[in-house]
């Protein structure tokens, strides 16, 4: 159970730091997460089988990884927007 806090906080640490600008912080994350979306791509394989026909794990793994790449840079962008508002609102007082 320590372990996959360890883990967990590792990954919290790369949003972090992704987040505050550090884009290698980002393939950092991709490549820490790769090998569970592998293994999770192809456990819901099982459930549908007969999508397996038309797709192949590395497929919708690839597919994933472009949502989920695009979901954390929209994630960030938010996070800065965010923060612009406050530092503004903060200004103005």
């Amino acid at each position: 159970m320590g372990e996959a806090t360890e883990d967990t906080k590792r990954l919290q640490n790369c949003l972090t730091r992704f987040v505050e600008g550090d884009d290698a912080a980002l393939n950092e994350l991709l490549t820490r997460t790769s090998v569970r979306l592998v293994r999770l791509t192809r456990a819901m394989f099982q459930d549908f089988s007969r999508v397996q026909r038309w797709e192949e794990t590395v497929d919708v793994l690839q597919s994933s990884s472009i949502r989920l790449y695009r979901a954390i840079y929209r994630s960030r962008r938010e996070w800065e927007a965010a923060a612009a508002t406050e530092i503004w609102n903060f200004l103005k007082v």
